[in-house]
């Protein structure tokens, strides 16, 4: 049926739209920057930056999960585990199979940052 592929198209357009409307939702509501406090360090910035971009897709732990008909990975296991660094930081930064882009609101560091703290938190390398 021609019409059930574009329907699925359609369904898979619109979780990818959800999820990059959570991602953005996520990123312009963190008040915490205006407000003074303690210093924060590099590994907790990135383990807050991951909890806002990725865990909404990934998971907390980067465990993945099914949402409606879309896998979303886990970063745990599988294809990620094997793949280069360059290759995860060119996925973080153009998205793609349903996943956001973020090279317009991470910038090159927070995405190496993400990519070692994949890495070391959820795969055990260092």
């Amino acid at each position: 049926m021609p019409g059930a592929s574009a329907s699925k198209r359609s369904l898979a357009k619109a979780k990818a739209a959800a999820c990059i409307a959570l991602a953005a939702f996520a990123l312009g509501c963190d008040t915490r920057a205006s407000k003074p406090g303690p210093a924060v360090s590099a590994e907790d910035r990135t383990r807050q930056t991951y909890e806002r971009s990725c865990a909404v897709c990934h998971g907390p732990r980067g465990e993945g999960k099914q949402l409606g008909t879309m896998t979303i990975p886990s970063l745990r296991e599988g294809p990620p585990v094997n793949k280069t660094d360059a290759y995860l930081f060119t996925q973080i930064a153009n998205g793609g199979n349903g996943m956001p882009p973020f090279k317009f609101t991470l910038d090159d560091r927070q995405m190496d940052d993400l990519v070692r703290f994949i890495r070391k938190e959820f795969q055990g390398k260092k």
